[in-house]
């Protein structure tokens, strides 16, 4: 399995909570397959509190394409009005499957 992060560096995506996706590089990407999307406690938050610890997740959830496309044009307005730009079509690659699973997050979270 392979992780890519919203960050070049998974270590900031963790330390930041940037959301990161886990997927089989080996696979060709399918917009039907499930990918396991997921953020840990910024570190922010981790030293204010005694109770999180550096591996607590606040997001851990499997989503296929369809389904995040779903839940991007059910407010794909609000979202592109947050973004200051608009997705046009299904993603059909994982990068643009993190972004939008990200941008999605950040509109009104993921679970």
């Amino acid at each position: 399995m392979r992780t890519i992060g919203t960050d070049v560096s998974l270590d900031t995506c963790k330390d930041e909570g940037y959301l990161m996706v886990e997927f089989d590089a080996r696979k060709k990407f399918d917009t039907e397959a499930y990918y396991r999307f997921y953020a840990y406690f910024p570190v922010c938050c981790i030293e204010e509190s005694e109770y999180i610890d550096k591996n607590t997740l606040i997001t851990d959830i499997d989503y296929c394409a369809v389904d995040l496309w779903e839940l991007y044009k059910d407010d794909q307005k609000s979202i592109d009005s947050m973004i200051g730009d608009t997705y046009k079509s299904i993603p059909n690659d994982i990068y643009t499957l993190l972004q939008l699973a990200s941008d999605i997050s950040s509109y009104k979270g993921l679970e």
